[in-house]
């Protein structure tokens, strides 16, 4: 019994560190030493394990909980920590409440660090993990039809040409921290506005979609805000709805959307809401969550208040 308790509250220290060696360019053999050097200094008890291919992190997140593991580091980006939290958020060892995930910021977009003021300096986003200080998020579910299981989201979540603007997204990786900007306004010429019936707070909307984007944190698409932000745990989304826009309209509002201003933009439209749903008419737009294309289909989104423990400043 004794030992039990002793290897129960030796796991409990432990910290299983998830590395995308891709998002912040650590093939290298020398950073990777350098950087397990500089994670075991700080912190104690750490194991850190690499990705060798796309959603490695899911497998290997949810083998870490059924080994005991309740710490988590995420060294990535947007997509990596999306993976974790799907992970965490679709395993039945423990409530998703007892686990902690602090996160190592690499990579080029990193909207979610962003809510939080992590940076991206390695040594301080460290620190940040051994003061050990957490908040319980809400996470978002999403349930597409036809899908056997619901997706997850811990920022920021869009059908319609959001959808789009990912799937086109790959091709301008190379500018960075713009390239969410460059396959916006690539993807306009492309997109067709579907007729949609989007139900939320029990009031029903029948309109020509251009984009939906559901919220819970600040940021998404390189640093655009595009919701009204509130807070990351108050129970309910931070929606907007664009029925319309011109090309013209999207330039002008550039400066808007990265600044935060989007009360000034009267083409959107803003709600607050726990549970929505889309229904479409025509033919199933691209629905995205946190940078990653989920698929196409009628959906249910639904907010599950503090659902995880985020280590932050």
């Amino acid at each position: 019994m004794v030992f039990c308790v002793f290897i129960y509250t030796f796991m409990m220290q432990k910290w299983y560190v998830i590395l995308n060696p891709v998002s912040g360019n650590f093939k290298s053999p020398v950073r990777l030493k350098q950087l397990k050097n500089t994670l075991e200094k700080q912190l104690s008890g750490i194991e850190l394990v690499t990705t060798t291919y796309k959603k490695h992190e899911f497998e290997l997140t949810t083998a870490a909980i059924k080994n005991g593991f309740r710490n988590f580091i995420c060294i990535g980006g947007d997509g990596t920590l999306h993976t974790m939290v799907n992970a965490i958020m679709r395993q039945n060892e423990i409530p998703s409440t007892e686990i902690r995930i602090g996160v190592i910021p690499v990579g080029t977009g990193n909207d979610w660090v962003k809510t939080y003021g992590i940076p991206k300096n390695t040594r301080k986003a460290i620190n940040i993990i051994k003061n050990n200080r957490t908040i319980l998020q809400d996470v978002g579910s999403i349930q597409i039809e036809n899908q056997p299981h619901p997706f997850y989201f811990n920022n920021v979540a869009g059908v319609g040409f959001d959808g789009l603007v990912v799937k086109n997204h790959p091709k301008f990786k190379k500018f960075g921290s713009l390239s969410y900007l460059f396959s916006t306004l690539y993807s306009y010429r492309q997109y067709i506005n579907n007729r949609v019936e989007i139900t939320l707070n029990e009031k029903k909307i029948v309109t020509d979609l251009f984009v939906l984007i559901v919220g819970i944190g600040k940021l998404s698409g390189g640093g655009m805000q595009l919701t009204d932000y509130q807070s990351h745990r108050s129970g309910t989304f931070d929606i907007s709805l664009i029925k319309k826009i011109d090309f013209s309209t999207i330039l002008k509002s550039i400066s808007k959307v990265f600044k935060g201003d989007i009360r000034q933009i009267e083409v959107f439209d803003l709600y607050k809401a726990g549970t929505l749903s889309v229904t479409f008419q025509n033919y199933p737009p691209m629905i995205q969550a946190d940078g990653e294309l989920l698929g196409q289909g009628n959906c249910r989104i639904d907010i599950i208040s503090k659902a995880i423990q985020f280590i932050v400043p």
